[in-house]
């Protein structure tokens, strides 16, 4: 289990790491704490994205498991 102290806000995610296919540059890396905040539009709409998606389906399957 992930300690909530180290998730991404209620996510439940503790690592996520992204990175720019054209140049290979690291664009976020949240590493139980964020070392590399999104700096672009298309970044923090990642983030969000998957933020809102993956919480929905950790929730959703961990509610399922039960």
């Amino acid at each position: 289990a992930i300690d909530a102290e180290n998730e991404l806000g209620d996510s439940r995610i503790g690592k996520l790491w992204l990175q720019r296919l054209s140049d290979r540059v690291t664009v976020v890396n949240f590493d139980r704490g964020w070392d590399i905040m999104p700096q672009t539009d298309e970044a923090k709409g990642l983030v969000d994205f998957l933020y809102a998606g993956l919480a929905d389906a950790a929730c959703g399957f961990a509610e399922k498991a039960d």
